[in-house]
């Protein structure tokens, strides 16, 4: 189970998806189960966001730094 290194959280840990969504996409962010990341695939950009903290951190970097937003 994925845990947020910032605030500890399992629960609220999910997926950021990039490329353009389909719908199903679209309601899976709705209902909380994903967020959306833009249409960019940028090769650093985080893949997991804690929905309890709003901390965002990628699964290969091996520190938990910030990512600032583009």
């Amino acid at each position: 189970m994925k845990k947020c290194p910032k605030c500890g959280s399992s629960k609220g840990v999910i997926r950021i998806v990039y490329g353009m969504p389909g719908f199903n996409l679209q309601l899976e962010e709705l209902e909380g189960k994903i967020k959306l990341g833009g249409c960019c695939i940028i090769e650093d950009a985080p893949d997991l966001h804690c929905k309890e903290c709003g901390h965002e951190w990628s699964r290969s970097r091996t520190q938990s730094e910030p990512h600032s937003q583009l």
